[in-house]
């Protein structure tokens, strides 16, 4: 640092940097074992932690030789990088074993310090890749409606109601007249920093982690996932949960022909044909405009939307619009603003739990499952998860009215300080009204200028 902090070309940027490192290793009391050890600290980069490995090892820091090979390093990693899903830390540890390619990724060595949904972007990289026309997204949707049941609406969303020519990925949303529950937000979504809300990517019906026995009775996963890897179109689950399901979906033939049902599975067995990124996700019939406003939009105009309602005190999620309604110190009822029109139906039901089992598997189910939810699937990593996480089923309920208890117990923790009032779910027109803005139609939610970086290149 010294040396930097005296040269003819001192950069402050630089200096700073060396300063956050040396007090961030001062605060420790433990010597550090390499750079890698490091990284994990606030304030220490790949160069600086490059400098440790370099001190710990009795060597001298040769600037015309280190910044080279600090250079390539940087290079690789970040080749590395452009695969979906590959973040920082992976990529450090496949360059530090060897592996400063894609093309390497193919050795398995490498191949296997990838994690399963990793290993799935890289085996279908190629076709993921590709851009679907909307006419094979219309057939894909087609295909679906004859292999589920009609009470299904399906609904395309992202850029396809964005009128865009091409879709990076089929995103659709899946509605049923049966699936209404719409569950609340957390206790502490209104006491969150505004800040929070402006994370680098939206991320609609991800749900925290569940038990396997209520990830697997969800409607979407067995009534539309199942009967979808039985007809031969799901290839490769990249992850589930309740109300979404991602993964890779086989791409119909030319002029939208499909083969038959025996000839996709073996295709799909042996990674055969075309494929794409398929998004399903399942919102509960009331909360069809709020799902839609979040499915519609791009990152930047979900966030702008989110940071609206926060700043006139409300939360806005793909559940709906919602205000807090705390209770006052006294302990006296919250004063309610009297409506101008009956309340919706929906409104009561947003107090149901935040899920509901719709099926009571017996034991002999329950142990046909692998690891997620079987079917084609259940292989397409490689064979790598191939057998695992079978189980007998056995303490099924107990776990499910375990689960049920927690939310119950988190519902009455809520009721002690207030409760969460529905302002709108089912339009949204009526959510644009709610925030006091002009309606905007889905073609114009694309707010993809205001990034101020530019989006991951692809996969060369």
């Amino acid at each position: 640092m010294k040396e930097e902090d005296a040269s003819p070309l001192r950069n402050a940027y630089k200096v700073r940097s060396f300063q956050n490192a040396i007090k961030a290793i001062a605060q420790l009391d433990h010597d550090l074992a390499s750079g890698a050890d490091a990284l994990k600290l606030n304030g220490i980069g790949s160069s600086i932690a490059f400098r440790i490995d370099l001190f710990l090892e009795g060597k001298e820091y040769d600037p015309a030789k280190h910044d080279v090979a600090l250079e390539r390093r940087k290079h690789a990693v970040a080749n590395l990088r452009k695969l979906p899903g590959l973040g920082a830390t992976t990529a450090r540890q496949l360059y530090e074993a060897g592996c400063t390619s894609l093309a390497q990724l193919r050795e398995p060595r490498f191949f296997e310090m990838l994690l399963p949904h990793q290993r799935i972007n890289f085996l279908y990289a190629e076709h993921l890749e590709k851009p679907l026309t909307r006419a094979e997204a219309e057939s894909i949707v087609a295909f679906i409606h004859e292999h589920i049941s009609s009470k299904f609406e399906i609904i395309i969303t992202d850029a396809y109601r964005r009128d865009s020519p091409t879709l990076p990925h089929l995103s659709l949303l899946l509605l049923h007249p049966a699936h209404i529950h719409i569950p609340l937000p957390a206790p502490t979504a209104h006491t969150r920093p505004r800040s929070l809300l402006r994370g680098n990517a939206r991320n609609p019906f991800h749900t925290a982690y569940q038990r396997r026995p209520v990830r697997l009775a969800s409607r979407l996963l067995q009534d539309v996932v199942r009967p979808l890897e039985d007809a031969g179109l799901l290839a490769a689950a990249l992850g589930a949960s309740p109300a979404r399901w991602a993964g890779v979906a086989v791409r119909p033939g030319a002029g939208g022909r499909w083969k038959e049902v025996g000839e996709r599975l073996r295709d799909v067995r042996a990674r055969r044909g075309g494929y794409c990124r398929l998004e399903l996700s399942m919102a509960p019939w009331g909360a069809r405009g709020a799902a839609l406003l979040a499915l519609t939009g791009d990152v930047d105009f979900w966030r702008m939307m989110r940071d609206k309602a926060a700043g006139l005190d409300m939360h806005l999620n793909e559940y709906g619009l919602w205000r807090w309604q705390a209770k006052p110190r006294d302990g006296s009822a919250p004063h309610t603003p009297v409506a101008a029109e009956p309340a919706s139906e929906v409104q009561a039901k947003a107090r149901a739990p935040a899920y509901e089992c719709d099926y009571d598997f017996d034991d002999a189910e329950w142990a046909g499952y692998g690891n997620g939810y079987g079917g084609a699937s259940a292989g397409a990593s490689g064979g790598a998860s191939k057998g695992k996480g079978k189980g007998t089923g056995k303490g099924k309920g107990k776990d499910v009215e375990k689960d049920k208890a927690r939310g119950k117990e988190a519902e009455d923790a809520q009721e002690e300080n207030g409760y969460w009032e529905l302002v709108e779910s089912e339009s949204e027109e009526r959510i644009f009204d709610a925030l006091g803005m002009e309606y905007v139609p889905p073609e114009r939610r694309n707010f993809v200028f205001l990034r101020d970086k530019p989006p991951k290149k692809a996969i060369a």
